[in-house]
């Protein structure tokens, strides 16, 4: 391979079927011209997926990682395959189970994963949501303790890899303590390296020691590692010094998408670029330019013994994954298995069952009615978010909604109903914070569940019932996916 070829590589762009103007010919350009390695795939159906992997891969000198953001399955990115709650839902679902429901989900994730062609999950978050004001973990992270958010990120890590998938511990060195959204602008981890061992680092040491695949690094700056303030992604003592050297970590080390508000807020292309090169990272996450990033790493091997030598390091893991994961042998997927594989009914069933165990009662209990005369379903949500289903179900009892993303805010009245359930959809989202209930909707509850046995439904943030006063019957769901909804309505109306 030549330097163009290595650098191309270290490369990681978008390959994102949700934009109305995506064309596979601009995927087809990047790997012609700049030897893209890698590729994060966003949206998509079945069929047109599979065609689009392989049409990439048949063009391709070199095989071609395929990874996505699959948390919650296959589902969360690929119309048609299987979704499951968050994974703070699991772990919760853990209590009346086992760490074996956590292994199982991910082996689905696997299995409907690389029969579509996708090789690396960006999964699981082992960050500790210990800070519930938290605007971009919350309910992604497997909970506030740190040993649980170990145990089950092992049983996922397990469950991938087990199954031909790689996984990629994330967000190193913690991104659960924070209350800035990293999409956004920079967040500051402000623990001591006593600290950080006790919680942050647990769970992704013991990833090291499980073999993980993959570390995905975060833009967090933590001065008690490196006093400079730059990102743990821009830092070479955090991903040189700590994870190369002192925890002997040899997978591949990936960068936070490059394209972030904490990096282009403060960086410009060629600082960015520049920085998580010279600190250690083996793959540059959706930069801002490939063609301006493969140019700036031409640059710094061109004029360096040492950044080569680097480079060359780089490739060598990466090409190790590849070999790892068999795409020297087989880079290429079938359609008609994967589409016998890709949501099918066994796994669907699994799905719901998942789902079901996922239903956590945190205060009160289910009253025993809720359908008829006298009962109402308040359904507020974002403008990210759909309760379709239940709209169309629960035909017997009215329905009023409120969207949170407009400045109006309708608030019904609902004192003349016996039997209300709010049902709620706020959770960490990109570049929003909307995981919070404005402080109008508070109000609006707290005067609604005075004295009153109604219920509340979380299907997103589970600690928007922590301010509630006079609530009484509070249920978490950690999805408002498909299966969840229809779970919820078997509930209201049976």
């Amino acid at each position: 391979m030549n330097l163009d070829e290595k650098i191309g590589q270290l490369i990681v762009p978008r390959l994102d079927f949700h934009d109305p103007e995506f064309d596979l010919k601009q995927a087809e350009d990047l790997i012609r011209e700049f030897h893209i390695g890698s590729f994060i795939v966003f949206g998509g159906d079945i069929e047109q997926v599979i065609h689009s992997l392989n049409r990439l891969q048949s063009i391709s000198q070199q095989p071609i990682l395929f990874s996505a953001d699959l948390e919650r399955g296959l589902g969360q990115q690929v119309s048609g395959a299987t979704s499951f709650p968050y994974f703070m839902g699991l772990a919760e679902a853990v209590g009346k189970n086992s760490v074996q429901l956590i292994y199982d989900v991910a082996k689905i994730t696997a299995l409907e994963s690389r029969a579509m062609g996708i090789h690396q999950n960006f999964s699981p978050v082992l960050d500790v949501n210990n800070n519930r004001d938290n605007p971009i973990i919350n309910i992604r992270s497997f909970g506030e303790d740190a040993e649980t958010a170990a145990s089950c990120g092992l049983a996922y890590i397990k469950g991938l890899q087990d199954n031909g998938m790689m996984a990629t511990a994330k967000h190193f060195p913690g991104h659960g303590d924070t209350q800035t959204d990293s999409h956004q602008e920079l967040p500051i981890l402000p623990h001591s390296r006593t600290r950080l061992e006790e919680m942050e680092f647990r769970p992704f040491r013991r990833a090291i020691e499980a073999e993980v695949g993959a570390m995905m690094v975060g833009h967090i700056a933590v001065s008690s590692l490196d006093a400079s303030g730059l990102p743990a992604t821009m830092s070479k003592k955090i991903l040189t010094d700590l994870i190369r050297t002192q925890w002997k970590f040899e997978g591949l080390i990936i960068t936070d998408a490059l394209m972030m508000g904490a990096v282009t807020s403060q960086f410009s292309e060629k600082e960015a670029v520049t920085k998580v090169f010279d600190a250690g990272a083996d793959q540059l996450l959706i930069p801002v330019s490939v063609e301006n990033a493969c140019a700036i790493l031409r640059r710094l091997v061109d004029n360096s013994s040492e950044s080569r030598a680097q480079l060359d390091k780089s490739v060598e893991r990466i090409l190790h994954a590849k070999k790892e994961l068999g795409l020297f042998v087989n880079r290429f997927t079938d359609g008609s298995t994967a589409m016998k594989i890709v949501g099918n009914n066994e796994h669907v069933q699994f799905a719901q069952h998942v789902t079901q165990q996922c239903f956590i009662t945190k205060k009160g209990k289910w009253p025993d009615k809720h359908s008829g005369e006298g009962s109402a379903v308040w359904l507020i949500q974002t403008d990210r978010s759909s309760f379709s289903y239940i709209k169309e179900h629960v035909s017997t009892m009215k329905i009023f909604e409120t969207e949170l993303s407009g400045i109006e805010l309708p608030i019904p009245d609902l004192s003349a109903f016996k039997r209300v359930v709010v049902i709620t959809d706020v959770k960490p989202m990109a570049w929003q914070k909307k995981y919070q209930l404005p402080d109008a909707i508070k109000n609006a509850l707290e005067s609604l569940f005075q004295n009153k046995e109604h219920l509340l439904i979380a299907c997103g943030n589970p600690y928007i019932g922590d301010d509630l006063r006079y609530l009484k019957n509070f249920v978490c769901t950690f999805s408002s996916g498909q299966l969840a909804q229809e779970e919820i309505t078997r509930r209201l109306v049976e």
